[in-house]
């Protein structure tokens, strides 16, 4: 097991693992007068799929911050949005097989109110509360993603990732 220091979100930093936004007081190009201020396309949501998006929400409990498993969609990216809480979010690229190089894994903090957008092919599972307490995440997926396009895999106990707070 090795222990990995969460990093934060930077576009340098996340870039190839997908993108994120801030969705509370964001502080991108807008349109529309100041009564009603309008941030338009913070994060473009493209897939091939011919799902509709599914939109759901992932209670995150407190758990040991031990990353034990991840999966991968082939043919979709995912949208994560913590609502209630700071998450962590382990991410790592796709080798082209079922293979990951798990010492390559990355750690991201993920504020409140900051979606991320994971591209496919990239390794990621549930993520892990900053605090301990409950935090709800809205999850943007493809209809039925996981039951269609989800490959999990457990992580060997020797490549297993602690989250170093």
């Amino acid at each position: 097991m090795r222990k990995v220091k969460p990093k934060e979100l930077s576009l340098e930093a996340f870039i190839q693992y997908g993108r994120f936004a801030k969705f509370i007081n964001p502080d991108g190009p807008s349109v529309g007068p100041s009564v009603h201020e309008f941030f338009r396309d913070q994060l473009v949501f493209s897939y091939a799929s011919p799902f509709p998006v599914g939109i759901s929400v992932s209670r995150v409990r407190d758990r040991p911050k031990i990353v034990t498993v991840t999966e991968i969609h082939r043919d979709t990216g995912e949208v994560l949005l913590p609502l209630t809480g700071d998450i962590y979010c382990h991410v790592g690229m796709c080798s082209g097989h079922d293979d990951p190089d798990f010492s390559k894994f990355e750690v991201f903090r993920v504020p409140k109110g900051t979606a991320i957008m994971v591209n496919n092919g990239v390794w990621h599972h549930a993520a892990y509360s900053c605090t301990g307490e409950d935090v709800d995440v809205l999850v943007l997926l493809p209809e039925r993603t996981y039951a269609n396009d989800c490959i999990v895999m457990q992580i060997p106990p020797e490549s297993q990732i602690e989250i170093d707070v």
